[in-house]
């Protein structure tokens, strides 16, 4: 393969103005230093936050769980319950919440 070439004094008097491409010197790309200011370090981190906060959105928007009272521990039959004996736990309910004590209120006093 051949390349058209002017430059080259030995060629110019011969006027064939053709080098063969191995010996076509090109000067070689030099890397730069890396730096904080690199738009590609930069739109890879934007990138990595915005995927984090939109994953954070999605999951907190996913979360169907209602908060309800529950019994710290075993009660008795017929013992009448006290802010003391009850803690809020959030839990999956779906449509069936309706007979539970919602915690979205404060506990009811007597």
């Amino acid at each position: 393969m051949w390349v058209f070439c002017q430059d080259d004094p030995d060629e110019a008097e011969s006027g064939s103005g053709r080098v063969p491409v191995s010996e076509v010197m090109v000067p070689a790309a030099r890397l730069r230093r890396p730096s904080w200011r690199d738009s590609r370090l930069l739109v890879g981190v934007l990138i990595v936050l915005v995927s984090a906060v939109v994953g954070t959105r999605v999951m907190a928007l996913a979360d169907d769980t209602v908060p309800v009272f529950a019994a710290t521990a075993t009660l008795p039959s017929g013992h009448v319950l006290g802010a003391a004996d009850v803690r809020v736990v959030r839990v999956h309910l779906g449509a069936g919440a309706a007979p539970y004590l919602s915690a979205r209120q404060a506990w009811p006093e007597a």
